[in-house]
């Protein structure tokens, strides 16, 4: 799905990506995906200078890709927390301006997202392999090119911008745990897990994140489309709002410890009442184990 001529001019350097081998019916689709990222200009997705065809194929002229890839970085290991979220708002903020023109990418994983670790202040972080979801792989098919593909792709063949969230959970589960949330020795194997969402909660793979940014990429990734964010601004809200609360969490005063040999009574309503109910809690001396008395009223 990347294929690019590299060569040198008076000017520098000149990329040329390549589409072999399209029927027509996908070079429409496909000349209309890259017109459209053509417009967007956004640095932090793939650019297009122009479009255009030869005896070969569609292709376009863009920019030289960045040193390495996501996939490259998580063979190290896992990413730090800082090194996560960096890379988490980077992916959101070039996908946003592309969901908001409705323009999906369909075939996300790791080794399209490329990324510079030498630049100043932050790693710089490119989205590529727009139109990749046209090609289609001969001869025998890796199903890790599969890895990050939705339920709705694998049972209708149906991609959105929901598809991209959750694809887009799955690079960051991978980049978290360093390793890809589903593994399979062959495609229909690939298909069972991802559409009987057969997978590990990413808290227990990366103990070093909090819960709440675990509990996030799982939402992303999950198996009913309807429950994950809609687009990409919707997935920044649920980060900056779980980012929030978690803040807000730890700057809170920590309970009042129970002093010893005191029993604590606390007391629940758990049917709706008319008029509110006033609720006293006490502290009581401890009796003797013999002494102590449960009484539940429902």
């Amino acid at each position: 799905g990347l294929t690019f001529e590299v060569w040198s001019t008076e000017s520098g350097t000149a990329v040329r990506r390549r589409f072999d081998r399209l029927d027509e019916e996908n070079s429409a689709g496909l000349r209309t995906l890259l017109d459209c990222l053509q417009q967007i200009q956004n640095p932090g997705l793939e650019t297009v200078l122009g479009v255009a065809e030869d005896e070969r194929g569609i292709y376009t002229d863009t920019d030289m890709p960045l040193p390495e890839t996501l996939a490259d970085v998580v063979r190290e290991g896992p990413l730090t927390v800082p090194e996560f979220e960096h890379l988490s708002r980077s992916l959101l903020d070039a996908l946003i301006p592309a969901h908001e023109a409705s323009l999906v990418h369909g075939a996300l994983r790791s080794e399209y997202i490329f990324i510079d670790r030498s630049t100043p202040g932050g790693w710089f972080v490119k989205i590529m392999g727009y139109g990749a979801s046209f090609y289609q792989p001969e001869g025998e098919i890796d199903p890790a090119i599969y890895r990050c593909a939705a339920p709705e792709q694998w049972t209708q063949g149906s991609v959105g911008r929901r598809t991209d969230i959750y694809a887009l959970g799955c690079i960051l589960y991978e980049a978290l745990a360093g390793r890809a949330p589903f593994v399979a020795r062959g495609l229909k194997e690939m298909r069972m897990k991802h559409v009987e969402h057969d997978v590990k909660h990413l808290a227990s793979l990366a103990p070093h994140a909090p819960s709440w940014m675990t509990e996030w990429v799982m939402a992303m990734m999950s198996q009913d489309s309807e429950l994950r964010p809609r687009h990409a601004a919707g997935a920044t809200e649920a980060f900056n709002a779980w980012a929030a609360y978690a803040q807000e969490q730890q700057q809170m005063p920590p309970p009042p410890m129970v002093p010893s040999g005191l029993l604590h009574s606390t007391t629940y309503a758990v049917v709706p009442q008319q008029q509110p109910i006033q609720v006293t809690a006490r502290l009581a001396p401890m009796p003797p184990p013999e002494q102590i008395l449960t009484a539940v009223m429902v």
